[in-house]
């Protein structure tokens, strides 16, 4: 489910180390509720939005969206980024 969500343009799945690596940016964590395989599941991933500030989370909003709307596996998306009180 989250390869179909994610695969997006401009999403980067980073680790910890090249996160802090790089300047701007926002990492953000997503929560995704659907299904797999025909049963309930719940996936939770961060993923460094390619803008800083603000602009994370409308960056985020615009992932969650796309993917429900687009991904029928997929029930429900939150997201809470660094610039919304994330912390890592």
């Amino acid at each position: 489910m989250l390869e179909n969500i994610f695969n997006l343009d401009g999403v980067t799945i980073l680790d910890k180390k090249q996160q802090g690596n790089i300047k701007g940016g926002t990492a953000c964590k997503f929560t995704v509720i659907g299904t797999e395989n025909g049963q309930p599941a719940r996936h939770v991933e961060t993923y460094l939005s390619p803008v800083s500030g603000s602009g994370s989370s409308n960056w985020a909003n615009d992932v969650c969206s796309h993917a429900v709307s687009t991904n029928s596996n997929v029930d429900r998306c939150f997201y809470d980024c660094d610039y919304d009180g994330f912390g890592q």
